[in-house]
């Protein structure tokens, strides 16, 4: 950690405070627990939209994933995998060896 460093800065006529170029464009926290004092810290937003990425359960699916990409699992584990699905008893390949036919959607018939 840094040691403090005190600096002193002149609040300009329209409230504005120059913390220096090294933090142009950058968000801050400003945290005021009483009135004249500041702590200023830097900061980064997350957009409401990413948020979900950053909760516990969306962190290890994306961890899972990343794993399996790095390692991808072999057709052994796939076939155990399947055959704990619903309705896939036998990792979804019927008697014949080939997988179920699925029936064609029918069209529904204009009035």
């Amino acid at each position: 950690m840094n040691p403090s460093r005190l600096v002193a800065k002149q609040v300009g006529v329209s409230g504005h405070i120059s913390l220096g170029k090294e933090y142009t464009g950058r968000t801050v926290l400003i945290d005021s627990s009483e009135p004249g004092v500041w702590v200023i810290k830097t900061a980064q937003t997350i957009p409401d939209s990413e948020l979900w990425l950053h909760q516990p359960e969306a962190s290890a699916r994306l961890d899972r994933a990343f794993l399996a990409i790095i390692e991808p699992p072999s057709a052994a584990d796939l076939d155990a995998h399947l055959a704990q699905l619903p309705g896939c008893g036998n990792g979804g390949v019927g008697e014949s060896g080939a997988a179920p036919a699925v029936p064609p959607r029918q069209r529904a018939q204009r009035p």
